[in-house]
């Protein structure tokens, strides 16, 4: 995982991989073909969760109310071209949620802006920085920019909306 992020692979990277070992959260595995270590995941959801406890959302979050419409507001972002995330970006790949609020990852200098402004509107508007921010947590679904599935998932357990995430999983790992 490390090669792939293009983290240079060394005792940093080693000690991480080493603590989750010893929580449980990995595993290692020989491979005797080409004498490497292989290391799994047995439970990606309990990662997510431990993840969770270390990044929260609501420490990210700037609520503001704007715009009369949530439809409004949705359209306006996207011409801003925004990242809908949270309950907004589950609505792209189930049905099993509704929020009337708006999640949206905006660019840090729009995110600052908007903390000076006093707004006023009937929609209520999440707004998080885009740190940390990877092009690919990022979809088009429906004509709008998402975060992936699993992006949504761990941005749903990091604001303790776990209990909308059951789809997520499905779609993720029991297929």
């Amino acid at each position: 995982m490390a090669r792939q992020l293009g983290i240079p692979h060394g005792s940093r990277v080693s000690g991480f991989v080493t603590w989750l070992e010893s929580l449980g959260f990995v595993e290692k595995n020989r491979n005797l073909q080409d004498r490497t270590n292989a290391y799994a995941v047995p439970s990606p959801v309990a990662l997510i969760k431990f993840y969770s406890n270390f990044r929260k959302m609501n420490e990210m979050r700037l609520s503001i109310d704007m715009g009369n419409t949530r439809q409004e507001m949705i359209e306006y972002f996207k011409s801003q071209n925004a990242v809908f995330c949270l309950t907004t970006a589950l609505e792209q790949y189930t049905e099993y949620v509704k929020d009337p609020a708006i999640h949206v990852y905006v660019i840090d200098d729009y995110w600052n802006e908007m903390q000076k402004k006093e707004t006023t509107g009937n929609v209520r508007v999440n707004l998080y920085p885009f740190k940390p921010y990877r092009e690919d947590n990022v979809t088009e679904k429906n004509g709008l920019k998402v975060t992936t599935p699993l992006r949504t998932l761990i941005d749903l357990y990091c604001d303790d909306k776990a209990y909308a995430a059951e789809p997520l999983i499905k779609q993720l790992w029991q297929r």
